[in-house]
Parts: structure tokens; C-alpha cells; sequence
């Protein structure tokens, strides 16, 4: 019996000790696209953790925190607002992280497993003693924010979480392949879509409040080395901003929040797309038939009884979705 595996290209971003790792766990609009316009033009990556995941808690905890800021570096700053974004990025840019962290990554599909195999390794100058967590992110989410979008950079699970000890000049290297059958089988149709970080955080604590200045304290293990895995053609992002699922409106308005979606006297869909790369065509389908291709992000929805709507976003070499089913009346 002959066995094929498939190689699936990646790209490493190159990390400086500058990068800044942001963990959120806000689903606020506001914070969210600030996160995502940052990433573009600032070195940050970040890691947003859903509510709606139940892998989230456990580093909700960890944090002593609740849903509403962001951790950066580990705790060296947090943030409840927005309007604190800017200055905390910064003041973590002056930080000197001082371990160096490589990662690589690629897709082993073949008939007895099929698995993200990722490699990582750490290295420092002096003796050291730290905590090596590799964090599983879609690039667009499963998940939505408060006003329906999609999150960018979602956790999915921890793929590892390792202790490490080195001695000075010593390099620690590890390799695993992060299955996704148990928890997130889908993910396999989409490959493109996962990205990895690779963070080393130091093994002495300081006190932190997860609520500034001196609220809900926890135990603060500070970054000190940081690696980003992002798949060179991920897909685009496409995302159905207004009506939002679970919501009654009437003509045009929201109302409340229910268990179905409810629209009486139409609507106009609003949709929010992006691609690094920029979008191609977007698609319009209608309770699985397909319409037009869209000229803009919008549309008048109008109808009676229950019906769907779906958008496909292609760039030039994959395509994102984003879908919403109601009753219409």
C-alpha cells in the first residue's frame, strides 16, 4: 500500500525581542479591531480568547480574571479599556526579552494521522528557568464578538505546556504533532486558517491584578520570548456585521435578544471583509442557491417564512464564509 503525505507550506514571521503578546479576553468590538489594526502596522501578535470556548477557562483562571481586558506580556501590563491599548503596547516594547524562540510548522495528512507537526526551540544566553505554552488559533473564527463579526485570532486549545530548564547557551528543542480530530475535526478542511505562537514565560512571579490598580491579584510570569506561525495564503475573511443571529428586528431595527432570528418588514444585510492579499469576487447564495456576486458589502432582505443566506469570499487561492439563517415576515 503506498502512503502520501502532504507538506503544507508555511510562513515564519521573523520575531524580534520587541513583539508584544497580548492574550484577550474582551469581546468588545472596540478591542478587537484595535488588535487586529495593530497587529498590521505594530510588532504585536495576539491571541484572543472566545467565551463561547470552554478550552478559554482554564487560562481565565490562571489570570484571576474575568471576561472585559487584556493581558500583556504575561501581566507585565493589563488593560480594561481600549484607550489604554497604545500606551501599554509601547511601555512592553521597551521590555528586554531575552530568550530566543523558533518555530516551525506543517501539515502531515496521510492515511494513519493526520496532524500539525510543529517544532520549536528555545535558547538563551544565561541559565534559565521557564514555561513554554504553544497556543492553536484560527486566523477568522468560529466564534463572534458582541456586535457578530468574527474574531481574528480565536484560541482553540493549548497544543503543549511544558516546564524547560537551560543552562547558559544551551538550546531546548521540542517537536509534536497537534492532532485535531478529538477536538476540532472541521479544521481539517481549512488548513490555512490555523496559526501557532510559541511563548516562554519566565518561571518567577510577580503580583498582578487582573482589575488595575489593586484588584483581583494573581501570579504574573512574565514573557520572555515569543515566535509567531501564520500560513502564507490564509483565508479571507468575511464576516455578516448586521442583522446578528439570535435577535428580533423590525424594519431595519433591533429590538432584543431571543433564540431565533426574527426580521419583520426586511432588512439590509451588512457584511465586513479583508484579506491580506485582497478579495476577488464575494458570492451570494440564497437559502443554498446561488444569486449574484456582490458589487457591495450589502443587500435588502426581504421575504416570508424561514430562509438563509450565505456569502463565499475567495481571494486568489482559497475563500472564507460567513452565513445567517431567520424568519422572515
Amino acid at each position: 500500500m503506498k502512503i502520501i503525505v502532504a507538506v503544507i507550506a508555511i510562513l515564519i514571521l521573523p520575531v524580534g525581542n520587541a513583539m508584544v503578546f497580548i492574550e484577550s479576553f474582551d469581546e468588545s468590538a472596540a478591542l478587537n479591531d484595535a488588535l487586529f489594526e495593530t497587529f498590521q502596522n505594530e510588532s504585536i501578535c495576539y491571541v484572543v480568547f472566545p467565551p463561547q470556548n470552554n478550552f478559554s477557562n482554564d487560562r481565565l483562571l490562571e489570570y484571576n480574571a474575568t471576561y472585559g481586558g487584556a493581558f500583556l506580556d504575561g501581566g507585565y501590563r493589563v488593560i480594561r479599556n481600549v484607550s489604554e491599548l497604545e500606551d501599554a503596547i509601547h511601555e512592553c516594547m521597551e521590555r528586554n526579552k531575552s530568550i530566543v524562540v523558533n518555530i516551525s510548522a506543517e501539515w502531515m495528512i496521510c492515511p494513519a494521522r493526520k496532524g500539525l507537526r510543529i517544532e520549536v526551540s528555545v535558547k538563551s544566553v544565561s541559565n534559565y528557568d521557564g514555561v513554554l505554552r504553544i497556543y492553536i488559533m484560527e486566523v477568522n473564527s468560529r466564534w463572534k464578538d458582541e456586535l457578530g463579526r468574527k474574531y481574528h485570532f480565536s484560541f482553540l486549545e493549548f497544543a503543549s505546556i511544558k516546564n524547560i530548564s537551560l543552562k547558559g547557551g544551551e538550546e531546548y528543542y521540542t517537536s509534536l504533532i497537534w492532532s485535531p480530530m478529538e477536538n476540532y475535526p472541521d479544521v481539517i478542511k481549512n488548513k490555512n486558517n490555523i496559526a501557532v505562537v510559541a511563548a516562554i514565560f519566565n518561571k518567577e512571579w510577580h503580583v498582578g491584578y487582573a482589575i488595575p490598580p489593586d484588584e483581583r491579584p494573581f501570579k504574573a510570569h512574565y514573557l520572555d520570548g515569543i515566535a509567531f506561525y501564520i500560513p502564507e495564503d490564509t483565508p479571507p475573511y468575511i464576516s455578516i456585521v448586521y442583522p446578528r443571529s439570535g435577535h428580533i428586528y423590525v424594519f431595519g431595527r433591533e429590538i432584543m435578544k431571543i433564540k431565533t432570528t426574527i426580521i419583520i418588514g426586511g432588512i439590509v444585510v451588512k457584511i465586513k471583509t479583508w484579506d491580506d492579499h485582497g478579495i476577488e469576487k464575494i458570492e451570494l447564495y440564497k437559502d443554498g442557491k446561488f444569486v449574484k456576486e456582490l458589487e457591495k458589502n450589502e443587500l435588502e432582505w426581504h421575504g416570508i417564512g424561514y430562509h438563509s443566506l450565505e456569502f463565499i469570499a475567495y481571494d486568489a487561492n482559497s475563500m472564507g464564509h460567513d452565513s445567517i439563517k431567520a424568519f422572515l415576515i
